[in-house]
């Protein structure tokens, strides 16, 4: 499953994607997302993310959990500060 949201002025996504079990690629650039969704990057099955131009975003929850089959993280022209230590782990 595909789900972009790309251009569309949103500053917060009220959603707990942890429902989304099918959820393989996921684009949310240019919004000026304040934080991300709940839950975001736990699909089992979630492969490539976009999370470019997310003016507004400056640090991602250090909680987050990552899909083991993550492939590709796009995080161009951002405001982070940081990133979450999870990431970098098998």
């Amino acid at each position: 499953t595909y789900l972009a949201l790309e251009n569309n002025d949103l500053t917060v996504i009220d959603v707990d994607f942890r429902h989304f079990h099918r959820l393989s690629h996921l684009k949310l650039i240019h919004n000026p997302l304040v934080s991300l969704p709940a839950n975001c990057f736990s699909s089992k099955v979630l492969r490539h993310v976009e999370l470019n131009e997310l003016g507004r975003l400056s640090e991602m929850d250090p909680n987050n959990r990552f899909s083991s089959e993550l492939r590709t993280m796009i995080m161009s022209e951002s405001v982070l500060t940081q990133l979450p230590p999870a990431l970098g782990t098998d």
